[in-house]
């Protein structure tokens, strides 16, 4: 019995329809890992064929532009909540956005400043009786 060729392979060539397969795979938002699945070659295959990214991504990014788009008609339009909430949801996971919290710090007030040294002296009021307590007798 023959052992198997080793060796480099011929490249693999990409008809239009594996073209097709991209674009609606990257159309709705597919890793690279689930759309190289889809057109039968590993990952690594179509990450480092150019065309092949640069089809990918563009349709990527048509994707992204589609849900910005919906966003904004949701925003102006409104909806019902479960489309709000998977609207955020797609926004956090696809586009990177985020709740911003944004926290500022300012010069405590005397006010403020007052009841932190008072809330200390309430927890430490305790102690020190227990230890005049005990150093009394």
């Amino acid at each position: 019995m023959a052992a198997p060729k080793s060796g480099p392979t011929k490249p693999r060539v990409f008809s239009q329809e594996d073209y097709n397969i991209i674009a609606q795979r990257a159309a709705v938002g597919s890793t690279i890992n689930e759309t190289a699945i889809a057109i039968d070659c590993h990952s690594n295959t179509l990450e480092n064929n150019t065309a092949l990214m640069a089809h990918y991504k563009k349709h990527l990014e048509q994707a992204k532009i589609s849900l910005r788009r919906r966003q904004v008609d949701l925003a102006l339009n409104g909806a019902d909540n479960y489309a709000t909430t998977m609207l955020i949801w797609l926004g956090k996971n696809l586009l990177g956005q985020t709740d911003r919290q944004e926290v500022t710090a300012v010069e405590p007030t005397p006010h403020v400043t007052k009841t932190i040294i008072l809330k200390r002296e309430k927890r430490e009021a305790p102690k020190a009786a227990a230890k005049e307590m005990k150093d009394g007798s």
